[in-house]
């Protein structure tokens, strides 16, 4: 009889931690996205995505071609590349 009431203990424990791990919320983004392995503050400052516009350009003869561009967050917040004037660099690929 007592290992009987030590196996419902056992199997109560075991149904209580499934449950937990089960109701756990899920993050919207998959494990193939970077942002997946960014923390929750990170993602809220910087959603995936930037808007980028280019400013002006120049083509030269013999030179190489120059672009001056803007890079923003989807909510319209400037970002600098290098993270110097704002809180965190912008990483490219």
């Amino acid at each position: 009889m007592k290992l009987l009431a030590t196996q419902w203990r056992a199997l109560a424990i075991t149904g209580l931690i499934a449950t937990c791990f089960a109701s756990a919320p899920r993050r919207p983004y998959s494990p193939h996205e970077k942002v997946f392995y960014a923390d929750d503050a990170t993602v809220e400052f910087v959603p995936p995505g930037l808007v980028i516009k280019i400013t002006s350009a120049q083509i030269a003869a013999g030179e190489p071609i120059t672009a001056t561009v803007s890079i923003a967050k989807p909510r319209g917040l400037p970002l600098e590349r290098t993270g110097v004037t704002t809180p965190g660099a912008v990483l490219t690929v």
